[in-house]
């Protein structure tokens, strides 16, 4: 009895601290950790390999690249239909995790694919793999939001989730670490281990909210439903809302928008790793070096602001406050300076001058060269 009020009174002692930095209530604590968690491994997992898909992509020069992004288009064409499907058929108690498996199958696949492959076939497989990694980036990271919305209301949201996004961004630094630390000794194929460990994890965790939760039970509302058939079941209704509604359309440009924006700068960026570093396994950790100090300057935005704005000022707000902080590119003599503090929400734009700043003295001084050559 003595023990169960020494815990009590501990947890009660951590709930207070933690309140100093969130509003949280007691009984949210398990699922908060949870998802956490599974936020963490999830993003570690993908950063992992991020790295190691942004020198991949530079195999055949950044010129590729407009070849790279029509595949992934392409792909996300053709996959986009088959998850539709797939989440209006099944309960998500089992398809979060049959998408996190297949995954792991692929990349099994891929790390075979990739160190035993005859030399001839090798750029063909790391091609391959940066159109696979950039449809698996969006699909899991679209799972996970779309999972918690589902166990969280509007109001908890509000609160929770610029904390849960934390998580996130401690992932991500914990898996451009890894890929930054290890991309030379294990070489950077065989990172692809480590990120099948950390989406184990998050699968782990996706099973113990389902329970927390039990967000797969029948609701009243569907008890006539067949199983397995979301209400109304139609493939192409988040397109026809799209069309018919003008806020969605409005979020749809905006999105165009900052990835055309994105893809501008990754194209910037690869052409500056291209003319300084030539091997994969250096790109992988240089690529991880920029990530993580990219990460860095964004958890503390995450973790002390970005709950308070959205809750003080709306969502609107924290959308416009992006368009309003990335107007630095405008400023030449201010961007390099801004990268890392100012964009916390727009990797791009800060990948592009982050690389700038942290290149070594040397290769600065090889990349002058070579423009002025090129000019």
């Amino acid at each position: 009895m003595k023990d169960d009020d020494a815990n009590e009174t501990q947890n009660g002692a951590f709930v207070r601290a933690l309140q100093r930095v969130v509003v949280i209530e007691p009984r949210e604590l398990r699922s908060i950790a949870w998802s956490l968690l599974y936020f963490f491994s999830l993003l570690a997992s993908a950063f992992v390999l991020r790295p190691l898909r942004d020198s991949m992509g530079l195999n055949g020069g950044p010129d590729k690249y407009p070849m790279l992004f029509t595949g992934t288009l392409v792909a996300m064409i053709a996959v986009s239909p088959l998850f539709a499907l797939l989440v209006t058929k099944m309960p998500r108690s089992r398809f979060i995790p049959i998408v996190y498996r297949v995954s792991i199958a692929c990349l099994f696949a891929f790390w075979l694919w990739l160190k035993f492959s005859p030399g001839s076939l090798k750029l063909t497989a790391a091609y391959t793999f940066f159109v696979w990694f950039s449809v698996f980036n969006l699909f899991v990271v679209s799972v996970f939001r779309g999972f918690m919305a589902d166990i969280w209301r509007l109001d908890q949201a509000k609160r929770l989730f610029g904390f849960i996004g934390v998580g996130g961004t401690l992932g991500a630094l914990a898996g451009s670490m890894i890929a930054t630390l290890l991309a030379k000794p294990m070489g950077s194929t065989n990172l692809i281990f480590i990120s099948i460990i950390l989406l184990e994890i998050a699968v782990f965790s996706v099973r113990r909210l389902v329970a927390i939760h039990g967000i797969d039970a029948i609701q009243p509302n569907q008890a006539n439903v067949p199983p397995g058939v979301l209400q109304p079941s139609d493939l192409w209704r988040g397109l026809k809302l799209i069309v018919s509604q003008s806020y969605l359309r409005w979020i749809a440009t905006y999105t165009f928008l900052y990835g055309l924006i994105g893809t501008f700068l990754y194209y910037q960026q690869g052409k500056l790793v291209d003319l300084t570093i030539h091997d994969r396994d250096l790109r992988t950790q240089y690529f991880g070096k920029i990530e993580f100090s990219v990460q860095l300057g964004t958890v503390l935005i995450q973790l002390l602001l970005t709950a308070r704005l959205i809750r003080w000022f709306g969502i609107t707000f924290a959308l416009i406050s992006q368009c309003s902080t990335g107007r630095g590119l405008g400023s030449p003599g201010s961007r390099w300076v801004s990268s890392r503090r100012n964009w916390p929400s727009s990797r791009a734009c800060r990948f592009c001058c982050a690389l700038a700043t942290s290149l070594p003295h040397n290769q600065r001084a090889r990349l002058s060269t070579r423009s002025s050559n090129a000019r």
